[in-house]
């Protein structure tokens, strides 16, 4: 029998991309900004970002532990504000 984490684990690897695209649209709708400002390579960039998000939450979650998950929003709120 499978694990809730591993459940989860496995739907975020298959879905991965369209999870990511789906977060990337939502910012790009809040804040139309964005693509003047960006363009299609600060999607494209953007995207990127989510995914390296999305895999620190897949580690954290196979780890069974929030604290690497943690620390890294850590750092990313210190990278983000500073």
């Amino acid at each position: 029998m499978s694990t809730p984490q591993a459940l989860v684990h496995q739907a975020l690897q298959t879905h991965r991309a369209l999870l990511v695209d789906w977060v990337v649209d939502l910012m790009y709708e809040k804040h139309p900004e964005l693509q003047s400002s960006f363009g299609p390579h600060g999607r494209t960039s953007c995207s990127e970002d989510v995914s390296y998000h999305v895999d620190f939450l897949i580690a954290a979650i196979i780890g069974e532990s929030a604290d690497p998950f943690v620390e890294y929003c850590r750092w990313l709120n210190n990278v983000l504000l500073n």
